[in-house]
């Protein structure tokens, strides 16, 4: 199962449909506090994370995830609009597998990224 967090509803709702289509189960939730909550009952194959949200970011999230021993080990994709090289650097640092900007990145690399470290 893949897990997008992202608070622009159309962005993650578009990338669960495509990753659907290819044969993924995706699910999209609009915060970090609903994938937390989530993240409690089943445990996803990877996560793509926005990093600017409400609440708590992608990288505070990714923090939480890092922290808790049964789920350290998920790889997260960052998919931000954010291009900026010191966010960039600081996902990495976390562990990220890869940070891809919204407005420069084909859907087409962003489901090739994710199926990467995905299970159909």
């Amino acid at each position: 199962m893949i897990l997008i967090v992202d608070d622009h509803h159309d962005t993650a709702t578009a990338l669960a449909r495509l990753l659907s289509q290819s044969g993924h189960d995706a699910i999209a939730v609009d915060s970090a506090p609903a994938a937390l909550s989530l993240l409690q009952r089943t445990r996803p194959d990877v996560m793509v994370l926005d990093n600017h949200m409400p609440q708590m970011s992608g990288l505070d999230l990714m923090r939480a995830i890092r922290d808790d021993a049964h789920m350290r080990d998920i790889p997260v994709i960052f998919y931000s609009a954010d291009s900026n090289p010191n966010e960039v650097e600081r996902a990495l640092q976390l562990g990220a597998k890869d940070y891809l900007v919204k407005a420069s990145t084909p859907w087409a690399e962003v489901c090739e990224t994710v199926e990467r470290y995905a299970v159909a």
